[in-house]
């Protein structure tokens, strides 16, 4: 009976935990396989614009940005309640539109306030220009006498040219100093010699000081070998040094993974409208051509117009996209899986 009892409770155990581990593996499942949408608008056709919407989960998780009229706003919400972000509610927003009115009927009584007393302000401000108008001139003939006077005392009392350098002695002997010609070849000898006999003196007295004539043999062969000391260390030697096959493995890995990111992450759909002008009727057609080529091998909602008399550029455009973060880790575990690849990172870790 006992025993019975003890199994059951055990198979109870079991089925908990198999359940726990199914959900684990569901919610796995759901976050690298589940589409990760993204849409973005931007625009200065009105004002500069920019809105940024993410969704995941099904919607459970959201995220946006929006900068529009020099102010930018954000937030994110899980199962549509605001985690953390900037973004006012609908109840503060209606709030403060009715404040913006109110504010708006105070402003428009106080304006015809502050043109009565902005007129008065005038009016005694001309009264006021035309008093200083008349005394302006006077002052002014009066302080230009005054610098002219200044200028006068200050040039008679400054001393010639003559007079300041009067006791400087000078070499009136005619002796030119001699000249002698020196090759190149001679000036790069003396430098390779001194900065050798420097390298060599500094190597030397260290070595006295510590009393460790072995070590400076050790230092000395370990930057005289051949780039073995690198063929332990993970850095641009090391990659520069490998054999030419495992060069052409990591080049040939990159250029996949590079690729399936793109293909992956890049938007679905774009949608451009813009109107383009460079004040050139040239050049403004060249830009046309141009984009009439990348809309036939590109981007099919490419549409521009030419303004071939002003400088101008003005336009929105739309991009969405969705992608899952399953194929991600499945290209990069690609990559990491290559031989070379997973040597270079067993040595980085050991390191």
């Amino acid at each position: 009976m006992a025993l019975s009892v003890f199994l059951f409770i055990l198979k109870i155990i079991g089925i908990i935990l198999l359940c726990i581990l199914m959900l684990i593996l569901v919610g796995l499942l759901l976050v690298l396989f589940t589409k990760f949408k993204y849409n973005v608008i931007c625009g200065n056709d009105k004002d500069t614009y920019f809105n940024c919407n993410v969704s995941y989960l099904f919607g459970a998780v959201k995220a946006g940005g929006d900068y529009r009229n020099d102010e930018f706003y954000y937030s994110v919400r899980i199962f549509g309640k605001k985690i953390f972000g900037n973004e006012p509610d609908l109840k503060e927003s209606s709030n403060k539109k009715s404040s913006v009115k109110t504010e708006t009927a105070e402003k428009e009584v106080n304006k015809e306030e502050f043109k009565n007393t902005e007129n008065e302000f005038v009016k005694k401000k001309e009264n006021d220009n035309i008093k200083k108008d008349s005394g302006f001139e006077e002052k002014r003939e009066e302080k230009r006498q005054k610098n002219i006077k200044e200028e006068i005392i200050f040039s008679e009392k400054t001393p010639s040219w003559q007079e300041k350098y009067s006791n400087i002695k000078y070499d009136h002997s005619g002796e030119d100093f001699t000249v002698r010609r020196i090759k190149i070849s001679e000036i790069t000898k003396n430098a390779e010699e001194t900065e050798n006999k420097a390298d060599f003196d500094e190597k030397i007295s260290d070595s006295t000081n510590n009393h460790d004539f072995d070590k400076l043999n050790e230092n000395i062969d370990e930057h005289e070998r051949d780039g073995t000391a690198y063929e332990n260390k993970i850095g641009v030697k090391y990659f520069l040094n490998l054999p030419m096959d495992d060069k052409k493995v990591i080049i040939a890995g990159l250029y996949k993974l590079l690729k399936r990111f793109c293909k992956t992450v890049l938007p679905k759909s774009v949608l451009i409208n813009a109107k383009a002008g460079t004040g050139n009727p040239a050049g403004t057609g060249l830009i046309l051509a141009l984009c009439g080529i990348i809309k036939g091998l590109f981007i099919e909602g490419l549409n521009i117009s030419g303004d071939f008399d002003d400088i101008t550029f003005l336009g929105n455009a739309e991009f969405s996209g969705r992608f899952t973060l399953g194929y991600l880790l499945y290209s990069a575990v690609c990559f990491i899986i290559l031989k070379p690849v997973r040597k270079a990172i067993i040595l980085f870790i050991k390191n």
